[in-house]
């Protein structure tokens, strides 16, 4: 055999053993043979299991809040008297009910990382604040101010898990800043329920405006304390799409002067 068909054959033999290398590699590392899991797998599979107590706070208050705003809007129709008024309560029902949902299956993804974690180190064993996230959620920051005392947030029937009752523990400042401001209460409802006509329409502004006022402030501290990216994202939309219905509603007062 020639010196060219020896180094032929062995260059031919080097290739095959390098394809069956990477198929080798391929079949025990399955992510590098195929797509991303986020192109094609259920959307609940993208969210990051990485949060704080912060995020936690935010997401269940959040989910209440929004709540409020659903059941403030579902008085409308059969009590406003503005096209204008109407239109706005079904724009509101149509952003934030999807966004209860997006939230509760965050808190179901979380919760699974949280119990997977229990076995890890807890805080007083690693020395960092959330080791393990084993604390209980009564002293979490955040995690302990009655939902009464935020704005929009007295909704006794969707009082949401993870809210602990007045008392259990000292709120953060550092993570409830700007959350304690006084907002809907069964009274405020009530006033709603039997208002009719253009006086329903103006006590229906000026509620809904408090009501964004406050998401716009629990926004801002998830903002600046959160962790979780998708809660973050969430958090900014919120600001933008809330102010901006702040000023349409409060254009909406001015023109009914």
């Amino acid at each position: 055999m020639s010196p060219k068909s020896r180094v032929a054959i062995g260059s031919g033999v080097a290739v095959v053993a390098v394809i069956g290398l990477v198929s080798c590699l391929a079949a025990t590392n399955p992510s590098t043979a195929t797509s991303s899991p986020s192109a094609s797998a259920p959307a609940s599979a993208a969210v990051s299991p990485k949060h704080n107590a912060q995020d936690m706070s935010f997401t269940t208050m959040m989910i209440v809040h929004h709540q409020g705003a659903i059941d403030m809007s579902a008085l409308v129709p059969e009590r406003a008297s503005s096209d204008a008024v109407k239109t706005l309560a079904v724009q509101i029902q149509e952003a934030q009910g999807p966004e209860i949902q997006q939230m509760k299956g965050w808190l179901t993804v979380w919760k699974a990382a949280m119990a997977g974690s229990s076995a890890m180190p807890s805080a007083s064993s690693t020395g960092s604040p959330m080791g393990g996230m084993s604390m209980p959620a009564s002293s979490m920051p955040g995690m302990s101010m009655p939902a009464s005392s935020m704005p929009g947030m007295d909704h006794s029937s969707h009082q949401m898990e993870g809210m602990t009752s007045p008392g259990s523990a000292a709120s953060s400042p550092s993570t409830m800043s700007g959350m304690d401001m006084p907002g809907m209460t069964p009274a405020d409802m009530a006033q709603l329920k039997a208002a009719r006509g253009t006086a329903f329409d103006r006590l229906f502004l000026q509620k809904m405006i408090v009501h964004h006022q406050a998401a716009v402030e629990m926004s801002k501290t998830e903002l600046t304390h959160g962790t979780n990216p998708q809660a973050i994202s969430l958090a900014a939309d919120i600001i933008s799409s809330q102010t901006a219905q702040i000023t349409q509603m409060q254009n909406m007062l001015d023109g009914m002067k």
